[in-house]
């Protein structure tokens, strides 16, 4: 049976040190990433009202290289916040699952184990491989969605997550080893911090 296009989003784009295009985003139903006139290269989501998220890369003049989505055939899904490239044109995705997703498009798995939307960072190649995946890891009950990402020259990774309009920015090496946090704001005095964006 066919699941009819209901959602999409875009939540990144990046250009590669070789004027290839990274495009990543939200979606679930059928969509033709092929951006040819008569494409037939289409990502099916995994649910019909769970999101998927996806990355697709492109050519400089906007042919398709490659296209993969991330989703769970289950009661969850995965939202993907932010997209970025690593000085090595590797791929980061700032995620939030709403359940266990193998974030591994390959036949590998490698799960995300969030109950509560709570941030996953994800690291891709540029021939979109599986690298690495880490939580940004809380011990509040509630939830803590990533907002934004970044790598700075050295490939070390940054991200920004919110729980309770209280920032967090979490520091990964550029193998996904965690290094430090800092957080900012309060909200149980009412220091609350919203972020949007970050740059580096």
């Amino acid at each position: 049976s066919s699941i009819p296009m209901s959602f999409f989003e875009f939540a990144g784009l990046e250009v590669t040190s070789n004027n290839e295009i990274i495009v990543g985003g939200n979606f679930y139903g059928l969509v033709d990433f092929d951006l040819s006139s008569g494409g037939v290269d289409t990502l099916r989501s995994h649910q019909p009202t769970y999101p998927d998220y996806f990355v697709s890369k492109y050519t400089a003049t906007g042919n398709l290289i490659w296209a993969f989505s991330i989703g769970e055939a289950v009661s969850s899904g995965i939202k993907m916040k932010s997209l970025n490239l690593m000085p090595n044109d590797n791929i980061l995705v700032s995620a939030n699952p709403t359940g266990v997703v193998d974030v591994d498009p390959g036949p590998a798995v490698h799960n995300t184990t969030s109950g509560f939307s709570n941030n996953q960072v994800i690291c891709y190649d540029s021939g979109g491989n599986y690298v690495w995946n880490k939580k940004i890891n809380v011990t509040y009950s509630y939830a803590i969605p990533g907002s934004t990402i970044a790598a700075d020259a050295s490939g070390n990774v940054y991200v920004l997550s919110v729980g309770y309009y209280e920032m967090t920015i979490t520091k990964f090496d550029p193998a996904g080893s965690y290094l430090t946090y800092k957080t900012f704001g309060n909200f149980a005095s009412g220091g609350r911090v919203d972020p949007a964006t970050i740059l580096i």
